[in-house]
Parts: structure tokens; C-alpha cells; sequence
């Protein structure tokens, strides 16, 4: 199952920090979940502010702190993000190398 999960779309997370909604059933009907999204079209980072970055994880971009909510989003197994050139991949490879799935 695929849903929009963002600081932007938040209500996806909110309700799976609540143990409920549309993942939290997905997962317990044996679903796999994605999330797309996680950055709104490349929208969201430019307003996320330092405070809540901050917030988030001191010391990271606010690119990063978007992926960050998203991929921590309980019974959310899988987090899309598309890339213009392979040079977008670096941060979110550092954050979680073993996850992110790079391709051209």
C-alpha cells in the first residue's frame, strides 16, 4: 500500500504514532507500505525551519530531517524519494546506507 507521508501530509504519521489508520491496518493485514513523497516535490525543505530541524536531529539539513520523520513513521516499510542526479542520493545514502536503494 502506498500513501503520502510527509511534515506536509502528516496525518498518515500521526495516526500510526496513535496505532491506527490506513498503515498501521495495512501492516497488520500483512501489507507492505511505502510512503512517497517525503520531501512534497522538493517543496518542503526550503521552509522547514532550524528550530525544527533541531527538533528533529540537531546538525542535519532540513532535507534531511523531512526524510528522517518519514522514514521513522511507525509500520512504514518503505520511504520513496526520486532524485534529479545521482549527486541527490549522497545525503540520504549517508543517513541510512543500508536502505536506500540508489538507480539511475
Amino acid at each position: 500500500m502506498q500513501q503520502p507521508v510527509s511534515l506536509v501530509m502528516d496525518r498518515p504519521i500521526r495516526q500510526a504514532l496513535e496505532g491506527r489508520g490506513p498503515l498501521v491496518q495495512a501492516r497488520a493485514a500483512g501489507l507492505a507500505t511505502s510512503g512517497s513523497a517525503p520531501l512534497h516535490g522538493g517543496e518542503l525543505p526550503e521552509p522547514v525551519t532550524p528550530e525544527l530541524v533541531g527538533l528533529i536531529r540537531p546538525g542535519i539539513s532540513p532535507a534531511a530531517a523531512c526524510l528522517l520523520v518519514a522514514a521513522s513513521t511507525p509500520s512504514l516499510d518503505v520511504v520513496l524519494l526520486s532524485a534529479g542526479s545521482s549527486a541527490h542520493w549522497a545525503e540520504p545514502s549517508a543517513l541510512w546506507p543500508y536502505r536506500w536503494m540508489p538507480g539511475d
